[in-house]
């Protein structure tokens, strides 16, 4: 089957609502029903938590601090067939993890 898969980076221009913007994404994605999170980023802990607390099974959720943590990650887990949204602000450069999966034979 076809699996969801939600690569979220931190969001920058959110100011004050910053804390409860990652969280509520998160939630989202658990409510979208996502097979993996990978929230990236110094806030993707919120992110996870926002998940988490909207049911979204831990085995589900990865953090990682770094987008190079996260291509690597994705690496070896994407399969044929997959469908990965990748997003987060422009500053976070989330394309890439786009150019590092691109560079696989089997991704487009």
């Amino acid at each position: 089957g076809r699996r969801k898969i939600a690569v979220l980076g931190d969001m920058y221009e959110l100011g004050a609502e910053s804390l409860s913007g990652h969280r509520e994404v998160g939630e989202k994605a658990a409510l979208l029903h996502v097979d993996c999170l990978c929230a990236v980023g110094e806030l993707a802990r919120e992110t996870a938590a926002g998940a988490a607390q909207a049911g979204l099974p831990p085995e589900r959720i990865h953090v990682f601090q770094k987008k190079e943590e996260a291509a690597a990650f994705l690496q070896s887990f994407l399969s044929e067939g997959d469908i990965v949204l990748i997003k987060g602000s422009r500053g976070m450069r989330m394309e890439e993890i786009t150019e590092f999966l691109t560079k696989r034979s089997d991704v487009r």
